[in-house]
């Protein structure tokens, strides 16, 4: 028989960045080690990255293979898992309820988008779902890597009913979805991440109309989401609605109510998400702002309306970099505007830009009239200046707002260039859904 002695046992050693990494646990033992050793272990096929190599180790003692495991540090699993492609790196989650647990951590889900960028992309969907059976949706990709933009469908939302679904909002990489055309008892509610299709579905509201649906997820502050809804109370009377506000939390994946609105004339099917609010625009002098971390309501000025005008004519309100902006037309798509931003002190506005589209019309002469949409305002990333998507017949344009100067961006991605056959403005500001993947995945 061999020597009985206590010993620490080497299982497996890495080399990454030039650094040597032995994984070891020390412990007693009365193996009989005059014996050779009874299998081998090859981390290899595990880790198919470059710039790492591993070691094949043989096994000094009897262990069974589904033990080699448990006897990696979470350190050395974490180095492992975070080089794993993305659809390999969700099948691991399947491995044993360890990794399950190490792969949904949040800390672990912001290193792994961190340290593979090739899953970045932003850009914005165009949805047309007005006056047709199933909704029509295309994406244009701005920023990030082609190959990682979501397909323009989600078939792959099962609706329980049978039926499509439509877009509700955007925020960070994730989509706040419903039923299409049913009416709101039958409609059902989901949360879905078009890039890894995962997705689902939230608790009925319990309310007989629902007006709009916010979801607001800041993956730097917290791993978990909230939807706003602003839906109908039941104390409302037929000649005077009353809305309510309810927020639902994945955190506690319930819905609770957070405050009453009286008869408020707003854009609530368009809430935009502003330092961790949710805005929208009036049609009176006054926007709303709820605070969603605080769960307070407040009004907002709206900006001043032009002398002898009465009532309102938001086309777009959005956040950019951070700042939240509107544009009001009340003329018959003039060749003028301004792009309002709102004051650091939320006090008013100011003209932060002048846009000026009489030059828009010569390099496309077909254009006998000039209408357009606007569909967003972009903040500057990557290739691209700060600009505003704009909606000609038949056309999308990237406006820079620096240099006044035109890009017809329809042409560059030839996958959509069946989306404007009719003639006229097919898409306005609510039919566009900015999307940023900040996240690879979610929990």
């Amino acid at each position: 028989m061999g020597e009985v002695a206590t010993c620490t046992l080497h299982y497996a050693t890495l080399t990454h960045n030039h650094q040597r990494v032995v994984v070891h646990r020390e412990r007693n033992t009365s193996e009989d080690f005059s014996e050779p050793a009874a299998f081998s272990f090859s981390f290899r096929s595990l880790v198919p990255c470059p710039g790492m190599e591993i070691q094949e180790v043989n096994f000094k003692v009897r262990v069974a293979i589904s033990m080699a495991a448990e006897l990696l540090d979470d350190n050395i699993i974490t180095e492992i898992l975070s080089r794993l492609p993305l659809k390999s790196l969700l099948r691991s989650k399947c491995v044993c309820k360890r990794w399950h647990f190490m792969i949904s951590d949040p800390i672990f889900i912001r290193k792994y988008s961190l340290e593979n960028p090739i899953y970045y992309v932003s850009g914005f969907y165009l949805q047309k779902a007005w006056l047709s059976c199933k909704p029509r949706l295309d994406f244009f990709t701005m920023n990030g890597n082609l190959e990682a933009a979501p397909e323009a469908s989600l078939s792959f939302i099962k609706d329980i009913k049978g039926g499509s679904v439509q877009i509700m909002s955007s925020c960070n990489g994730l989509l706040c979805c419903s039923s299409f055309r049913c009416s709101e008892r039958d409609r059902n509610y989901y949360i879905c991440k078009p890039t890894t299709k995962q997705y689902t579905m939230l608790p009925p509201i319990e309310s007989e109309h629902v007006f709009g649906m916010s979801i607001v997820f800041e993956p730097s502050k917290s791993p978990h989401y909230k939807v706003v809804c602003v839906c109908e109370s039941e104390l409302s009377q037929p000649k005077d609605s009353l809305y309510q506000i309810k927020v639902f939390s994945s955190q506690t994946s319930s819905w609770k109510l957070k405050a009453f609105l009286m008869s408020y004339k707003m854009f609530f099917g368009r809430g935009v998400l502003w330092c961790g609010a949710v805005c929208w625009a009036g049609w009176g002098d006054s926007l709303l702002h709820f605070d969603v971390e605080r769960e307070v309501l407040q009004t907002l000025p709206m900006p001043p309306k032009p002398e002898g005008r009465e009532s309102r004519a938001c086309r777009y309100m959005g956040e950019a970099g951070g700042h939240l902006h509107m544009v009001e037309i009340f003329d018959f798509y003039p060749t003028s505007f301004e792009v309002m931003e709102m004051e650091e002190d939320c006090s008013g506005w100011f003209t932060k830009y002048h846009v000026d589209l009489t030059n828009l019309l010569f390099p496309y002469q077909e254009i006998e009239e000039l209408k357009y949409s606007i569909l967003s305002l972009l903040h500057k990333e990557g290739n691209y200046k700060s600009s505003l998507v704009l909606h000609i017949p038949g056309k999308v344009i990237l406006y820079n707002l620096e240099d006044a100067t035109c890009v017809e961006i329809l042409n560059s991605q030839p996958d959509h260039l069946d989306v404007f056959l009719q003639p006229g403005l097919d898409y306005t500001w609510g039919d566009v859904q900015l999307y940023k993947n900040t996240l690879c995945y979610l929990r």
